[in-house]
This record gives structure tokens, C-alpha cells and sequence, in this order.
């Protein structure tokens, strides 16, 4: 018995403590979003961390997106199989559907962020992105949506069939156009005259949410993991009770 609590002693705390990390590394992310005041791009100085907010204006040839065929200078396509796969228990097997990953193709184009005082480069294949879903399709083994994959999934050298039936398969597509406005918040240094954002501590975040709605995510996960934790104590603790209770 009391090898039983000093077991569940410690896998409890083990959940409530990385519980509990998550929850305050999401609150500190959004203090940090909360916190930094919107700089104005001109006015950067050689190197520091600050929060931004432009318009995209591409520096080269625009990409075309996949799925949506979008002129643009950033995209992210993520196709998903629905599988079947067998799991094993020590009372039998079962059999569930899962959703995995068959491709995950990001493209981004050189541009810049301004907002009328200067321009600002952002390495964006560095940052944590935090887009909206612009483009979805979907195929079913007896569905539509074969058009829409065929050749999408041949531009991949995957097959939108298999034996005998059209596989199970949805995509969802983000982009970023010329003229979209993109929130910024991270480290930044001069090069080529222009600042540029790139990789490094604290933070380095791109979205085009704004701030509200990216200080009201992290939030909403502070708050989600704390309740986690507080869960996760508070069920342990009635266990021990109860198996303590049923042992008397």
C-alpha cells in the first residue's frame, strides 16, 4: 500500500508540475504580448526586441498557393490521410481512425513589413506563426473532392486513390498576400539598413490576428493548463482517499 502512494504521489506531481510549466510559459507569452508597446518601424534602433505592426509588400516574384491558386508571399498547405489503425490492450485489440500527416509544404517569398515611418524584413521561416485558415477542401472514399486532388497530390508524388477506392483526405491551406497586415513581436538587427526580425529569446511571433486576438490565445491556455493542474491535484489527492478509504 504505501509503495502505491508514494507511486501515485509521483506521477501526480510529475502532471501537475509540466502542467503547470506550460500554463506559466503561456502566461508569460502573454504578458510579453500585452506588455510591448507597438513600435513604430522607423524608429527602431540597431538592434533590440519590439513589437511591430505593417503591411506586407513583396520584394520579388509572388508565389501561387497549391490549393487556392493565391498570388502570395507566404504558404503553408497540410494534407491529412484519415487511417485505420490497430491498437493493442492487454484484454484485445481495437480499431480507430486517426488523422495523419501525408504532406507539409511551406513556401515563403522575400518581403517586407512597412507602416508608412520604414520598412522592416521578417525571416518568417523562424518564427512562430500564428495564421488564420484561408482555403479547406476534402475528399471521402464515395465523395466529391477527387478533382480537387488529383493533381494536388501528384505535385507531391502521392496518389489521391488507393487499391480500389479514392482515400479519405482533407486539406487546409494559409497564405499571406501582398497587403495583408502582419502583427510582429520579437528581436530584431540592423542589416542592409533595414531592421530585421529573426530567431531568439524571448520570442519571435508573426501573425496576422492582431494583437488582441493573439494576447487572448495565450491567455486562454494559461488559464487552461492551470485548471489542468489544479484537475490533475485535486484527482490524484480523491484517489489516494478513496483507495485509502477502501483499504481500512
Amino acid at each position: 500500500m504505501a509503495l502505491f502512494f508514494v507511486l501515485v504521489t509521483g506521477v501526480g506531481t510529475m502532471l501537475a508540475f509540466g502542467a503547470a510549466t506550460f500554463g506559466r510559459k503561456a502566461w508569460g507569452r502573454y504578458r510579453l504580448v500585452e506588455d510591448t508597446e507597438t513600435s513604430p518601424i522607423g524608429r527602431l534602433g540597431a538592434q533590440g526586441f519590439a513589437e511591430v505592426k505593417g503591411r506586407i509588400r513583396a520584394r520579388g516574384a509572388l508565389l501561387t498557393s497549391p490549393l487556392a491558386g493565391t498570388p502570395c508571399v507566404y504558404h503553408r498547405l497540410v494534407i491529412e490521410q484519415q487511417k485505420t489503425v490497430r491498437q493493442y490492450r492487454s484484454n484485445g485489440s481495437t480499431r480507430r481512425r486517426k488523422w495523419v500527416k501525408v504532406v507539409d509544404d511551406t513556401r515563403s517569398g522575400d518581403f517586407v513589413i512597412r507602416d508608412g515611418s520604414g520598412e522592416a524584413e521578417v525571416a518568417i521561416r523562424e518564427a512562430r506563426i500564428l495564421l488564420d485558415r484561408d482555403s479547406k477542401a476534402r475528399q471521402g472514399v464515395f465523395t466529391g473532392g477527387a478533382n480537387d486532388f488529383e493533381d494536388l497530390m501528384a505535385r507531391y508524388g502521392q496518389s489521391h486513390k488507393g487499391l480500389l477506392l479514392n482515400k479519405t483526405l482533407r486539406a487546409t491551406e494559409t497564405v499571406l498576400e501582398e497587403g495583408d497586415e502582419l502583427y510582429v513581436l520579437g528581436p530584431y538587427t540592423r542589416r542592409r539598413e533595414l531592421p530585421r526580425f529573426a530567431h531568439g529569446d524571448p520570442l519571435f511571433l508573426v501573425s496576422d490576428r492582431g494583437e488582441t486576438r493573439v494576447a487572448r490565445r495565450y491567455r486562454l491556455k494559461a488559464i487552461a493548463w492551470a485548471v489542468a493542474a489544479v484537475v490533475v491535484v485535486v484527482g490524484f489527492a480523491l484517489l489516494q482517499w478513496a483507495v485509502y478509504r477502501h483499504g481500512r
